[in-house]
């Protein structure tokens, strides 16, 4: 059984439980919970990655952003702040650089 279907599978049966809570408020609660119950479960979703993926394989060309950051004569998280709301792939590259500083592990 492919993880797709599992989680299909998981999704239906909490659908099914959900269904038969009275109050909605509630209902989404618990359904929320059992969500992300199955999710810290899944393998690959585990601590350290990003989007199921770890960093080596979402970074398509390391370095390029420091690199671009050096060329400005910026650092790589003040260059990132300038350059989050940007379009195409500096935009991307900054918010990821972003995500990555939250990553780091803390002193």
């Amino acid at each position: 059984m492919s993880l797709r279907d599992k989680i299909s599978q998981s999704l239906m049966t909490i659908h099914k439980k959900m269904s038969s809570a009275v109050p909605r408020r509630e209902g989404y609660d618990n359904y929320a919970k059992e969500y992300r119950k199955h999710i810290t479960n899944e393998k690959h979703y585990s601590k350290g990655t990003l989007f199921g993926k770890p960093r080596g394989e979402v970074v398509k060309h390391p370095g390029s952003f420091s690199a671009a950051a050096r060329k400005a004569r910026k650092s790589t998280s003040a260059y990132a702040q300038e350059k989050k709301h940007a379009s195409r792939t500096i935009g991307k590259r900054a918010r990821l650089a972003l995500i990555f500083a939250k990553m780091r592990a803390k002193k």
